[in-house]
């Protein structure tokens, strides 16, 4: 059920909530119950969002700069994923990286665009 947003909750820590999981898990439908009750707040990213791009491939994107935005392109993640994150946490709202991240080289790329944007992960 869709939450409004209230003035005070508007006012919330940002961070990266990345969810770990097999197929079928649950993981996409509690991504999607977030982001259907508050839109506000938090924007599910997933492979599916990318027309069959899956998102943890490797970027051609040169790596020199360190700031948050060029860090969504340095990244072992397709340069649309990587936007789209950066976007995201940008705007203000909670990135829910909706994929497997089972073994470490999963979740290495999103780790480090959280590291240099300055955001704690879930």
């Amino acid at each position: 059920r869709y939450e409004a947003p209230t003035e005070k909750s508007l006012v919330f820590p940002k961070f990266m909530l990345l969810l770990v999981g097999l197929p079928g898990s649950g993981k996409s439908i509690f991504a999607n119950t977030l982001q259907s009750v508050k839109p506000w707040k938090y924007v599910v990213v997933n492979d599916r969002d990318h027309h069959g791009d899956a998102p943890f491939e490797k970027s051609h994107v040169d790596d020199k700069k360190r700031d948050c935005a060029a860090a969504a392109t340095s990244c072992d993640i397709t340069s649309s994923t990587t936007i789209r994150i950066r976007k995201i946490l940008t705007a203000g709202k909670i990135p829910i990286i909706d994929a497997r991240n089972l073994d470490p080289t999963e979740r290495k790329p999103s780790l480090v665009i959280a590291r240099d944007c300055d955001v704690p992960v879930d």
